[in-house]
């Protein structure tokens, strides 16, 4: 089995941070086109009266109304730039990783990767839509929306909030959340995949380190672990633990969130004997 697995590490990280650049370059076009449509609803959803927002209970009504439109907006393309950059990234880091297995996966292997890699893209989709806006900005959409119904704010007063809620930094924040998260671990379930034959008791805790690197990874990246020790990991808690950690889900979710580490299947023989006492 081939074992340059610190070369293939930093061609994935590659791939992310070019991908993350793509990403976040278009934040701010997207952040605006936001606020623009969040403005149009406003106006077309809400009673208004001398440039005040009424201080009515269907004006109440009408925000539940306004958050559901917005979600279709969202869906309906809001992200578009950005999700056209997911997949060219999971077939470069398909490839990349292919080309470290080729060799050793069977046909059933390979076919397996390639469902998972297709899936993941969708999958990615669906959570920049869903976490990127649901989960980050419409809950206090809805909060700042409500204030203004029922202090009367004006149109002005209520946008002014809104734009500083977009500015704060939730969309970036979300998009490279995501866009690391999935990358990442797409890349530990594609690389899974195609070693599921292998039937390996050993794993390699591989990934960089940076300033935001949380010492769960600190005390593991680089070294050799069994796979009854990794599955053991589950039970723990630590900061940024992903919800779902399980014995089995543990390889593909690792560190968690912004975590860049993933867990190499490797034989024994390629294991330092001071790993095995």
């Amino acid at each position: 089995m081939p074992l340059d697995l610190e070369k293939l590490i930093d061609e994935i990280e590659k791939i992310i941070k070019a991908t993350l650049k793509e990403v976040l370059s278009s934040v701010d076009a997207l952040s605006n086109g936001l606020t623009n449509e969040i403005e149009k609803l406003i106006k077309d959803k809400f009673s208004i009266k001398g440039g005040k927002i009424n201080k009515t209970a269907d004006n109440i009504k009408e925000i539940t109304r306004i958050k559901i439109e917005l979600e279709k907006y969202t869906a309906a393309g809001l992200f578009t730039k950005e999700l056209k950059v997911f997949e060219p990234a999971f077939k470069e880091i398909a490839d990349k990783i292919l080309s470290n297995y080729s060799a050793f996966a069977s046909a059933d292997a390979k076919a397996m990767a390639n469902l998972i890699k297709e899936q993941s893209i969708e999958l990615a989709k669906e959570q920049f839509i869903a976490e990127g806006i649901a989960s980050e900005v419409i809950p206090e959409l809805g909060n700042i929306l409500r204030t203004s119904v029922i202090r009367g704010q004006t149109i002005g007063q209520t946008m002014e909030s809104i734009t500083e809620l977009i500015n704060s930094g939730l969309l970036p924040n979300a998009a490279k959340r995501i866009t690391v998260d999935g990358l990442v671990t797409f890349s530990r379930e594609y690389d899974g995949a195609l070693t599921k034959d292998f039937n390996s008791e050993w794993y390699l805790y591989e990934g960089p380190l940076r300033a935001t690197s949380r010492s769960f990874c600190e005390s593991r990246a680089g070294k050799y672990w069994k796979k009854s020790e990794v599955e053991s990991w589950a039970k723990l808690d630590w900061q940024g633990k992903k919800p779902g950690t399980t014995k089995q889900t543990i390889f593909s979710l690792a560190g968690g969130y912004n975590c860049y580490h993933i867990l190499f299947p490797v034989p024994e023989e390629a294991v330092p004997d001071k790993y095995k006492k």
